[in-house]
């Protein structure tokens, strides 16, 4: 638990704020705009913590101190400075200071099944001190890790997982071994060029970002394949000579720690991951809360591997857009869409909202409005998600795609040419000709669906297969598993959704087709792909109960099952599938993001 509260008058203002950590709480509390007081109380077990908490809270509220957001900072910039030095002390100070250092570093593990080495690697420790503003742990061989205050501001461009770990120190760096993790500045990025590497096909070597630096050596991230986490993959560069070798199975922070015990000569057990679960029968889906976001939602779309998505709402009669925390129900970041006027009006009232994130960069929202005269309106925005929520506007009559930081963009509907669609790299500024109507790709391979057939191309551009229009079908849910060579597509026809997988190893393309029970609102529930795992959002077409389906993509037999969501609306008319906006799944829960502004979350346990 992590509370914020201020006290206002006419003669001060002042801050308290209280962190629970299991057994033991801390308080800051003092004027705003001054580092505050620290105190620490520790108890018998967390129960009785908790409780002392919560007292503490509901007694300084009675008092008339006001609850902030949670993440605010009362303290001001001071404060933040003493936030974390203050938490430093605390650690060095602790009796148990190998569990309080496990508490600080957990973020480390941003892989699942990392978490043995953190454990290693904390209790080869010897001491820890905080000194200069270093948190300085020293191992049993005389190694020293030095951790630095947090980056005060990170690029936009960086991962999230990386962003996630400069926001809690700037560098962590093991001295004598020089194995460093963040903004170091010991890469040059000369050396790629000496090498001709393969990734300056990619993209300019000045935007390589190598989050750790190994003595002489470095890890680097791709600027377009993915792990299996959804963020870029890691590859070691030898300062000796060669190019890139094979990506790492583990972002950043899990690389770090995996190296360190390496360096430290501490043989650790990687812990099984549960990122591959198989198809479970007997898989319970159960209600958790709902909670109430506090507006009426236009639009949503769920951010690619985070609990967030994007929201469009009105408010004081003007649009804006947001980010949406799925676990805390708070709205993180906003931004208002800038507002054009028609000679009928504002072109915002009784507008149908439609948005779609492509990744974690990119987000296109699209209004469209019904004219007097039977005619419509349409306006298109791109959404820059890493860039503060910058908006742009562009042509509604042009056709975009994107993947990483690629855009393929058709201007000129109106050619016969081969290729009027044109790719490109967002980041360089390179373009290359591409085929038309591309529907769906991820660099490795692309999807385009013309009037009578559905094609597939590599990476280059080349078809490697073609399937009717009338067999695949063209639905938003059209998808390749470059893996298994698999196309995957699934369309709503009246109460009955139709699967399609069709086997893309072979020069013709072997077709499995099933007729499933539910409805589908294709156009708003893009369904969620996890490694050859599809859930969507459905509606049973017998019983009429909204169900989440899972769905095992196999070449020879594809299986489903259905679980029924329990406790979806109080009222028949809201178990419509429409009144729903969106989905995701994150770890071992599922949120459900409803027109009305509620988030219901649900479990899903074996």
């Amino acid at each position: 638990m992590k509370r914020y509260l201020i006290l206002r008058d006419a003669k001060s203002e002042k801050f308290w704020q209280i962190e629970t950590s299991e057994t033991s709480f801390i308080t800051i509390y003092g004027k705003v705009g001054t580092p505050g007081q620290t105190t620490r109380k520790e108890f018998e077990n967390a129960e009785k913590c908790l409780k002392e908490a919560e007292k503490l809270v509901s007694s300084k509220l009675g008092k008339g101190y006001k609850e902030t957001d949670v993440n605010a900072d009362p303290a001001g910039v001071k404060g933040k400075e003493a936030d974390y030095l203050n938490a430093w002390k605390t650690i060095a100070n602790a009796s148990e200071w190998k569990a309080a250092l496990k508490e600080n570093f957990a973020y480390l593990v941003d892989t699942p099944g990392y978490e043995n080495y953190l454990l290693a690697m904390l209790e080869n420790a010897k001491s820890v001190n905080c000194i200069d503003q270093q948190l300085i742990i020293t191992f049993k061989s005389g190694e020293i890790l030095r951790a630095y205050p947090p980056q005060t501001k990170v690029a936009a461009k960086y991962p999230e997982s990386y962003r996630k770990l400069l926001s809690r120190h700037r560098i962590l760096e093991l001295e004598a071994s020089r194995l460093k993790l963040g903004e170091h500045g010991d890469f040059e990025s000369e050396w790629l060029e000496d090498a001709d590497s393969e990734l300056l096909e990619i993209t300019n070597p000045k935007n390589i970002i190598c989050p750790l630096w190994d003595y002489s050596d470095c890890w680097l991230y791709h600027p377009r394949d993915k792990n299996e986490t959804g963020e870029p993959s890691i590859h070691f560069f030898s300062h000796e000579g060669g190019d890139i070798e094979e990506a790492q199975p583990c972002n950043a922070g899990s690389l770090f720690l995996r190296r360190a015990c390496e360096i430290l000569g501490l043989k650790v057990t990687p812990m099984e991951s549960n990122k591959a679960q198989p198809l479970q029968n007997g898989m319970k889906v159960a209600w958790i809360e709902d909670k109430p976001i506090g507006q009426y939602l236009k639009a949503a779309a769920r951010i690619e591997n985070l609990p967030k998505c994007l929201i469009v709402y009105m408010a004081n009669e003007k649009p804006f857009v947001s980010f949406l925390d799925l676990r805390s129900c708070l709205i993180e970041e906003t931004k208002q869409i800038v507002e054009p006027k028609q000679e009928d009006g504002y072109f915002w009232d009784n507008a149908s909202y439609d948005v779609i994130v492509y990744n974690r960069k990119i987000a296109v929202l699209t209004l469209n409005k019904e004219l007097s005269k039977g005619s419509d309106l349409r306006r298109r925005f791109l959404i820059w998600l890493e860039e503060n929520l910058r908006i742009e506007t562009f042509s509604p009559d042009e056709e975009l795609f994107f993947y990483d930081h690629f855009m393929v963009s058709s201007v000129n509907r109106a050619t016969t040419r081969d290729f009027d669609t044109v790719e490109k790299n967002l980041e360089t500024g390179e373009i290359r000709q591409a085929p038309r109507y591309i529907f769906w790709g991820n660099g490795e391979a692309f999807i385009s669906v013309f009037q009578d057939e559905v094609v597939l191309y590599d990476a280059t551009f080349k078809k490697l297969a073609k399937v009717k229009h009338k067999d695949i079908g063209d639905g938003p849910n059209v998808v390749y598993l470059p893996s298994d060579k698999l196309m995957v597509s699934m369309n709503s026809d009246y109460g009955n959704c139709k699967l399609i997988v069709a086997d893309c190893s072979q020069k013709e393309p072997v077709l499995q087709k099933q007729t499933l029970p539910i409805d589908v609102y294709e156009e708003r529930h893009i369904f969620l792909l996890r490694g050859n795992v599809i859930w969507q959002l459905c509606m049973m077409t017998k019983t009429k109960q909204l169900s989440v389906m899972q769905l095992l993509v196999d070449r020879t037999a594809s299986k489903v099952n259905f679980y029924p969501l329990e406790k979806f609306a109080d009222n028949e008319d809201s178990y419509r599938l429409d009144e729903t906006q969106c989905f995701q799944i994150c770890d071992d829960q599922l949120f459900l993001v409803t027109k009305d502004g509620i988030i219901k979350t649900y479990s899903l346990s074996t």
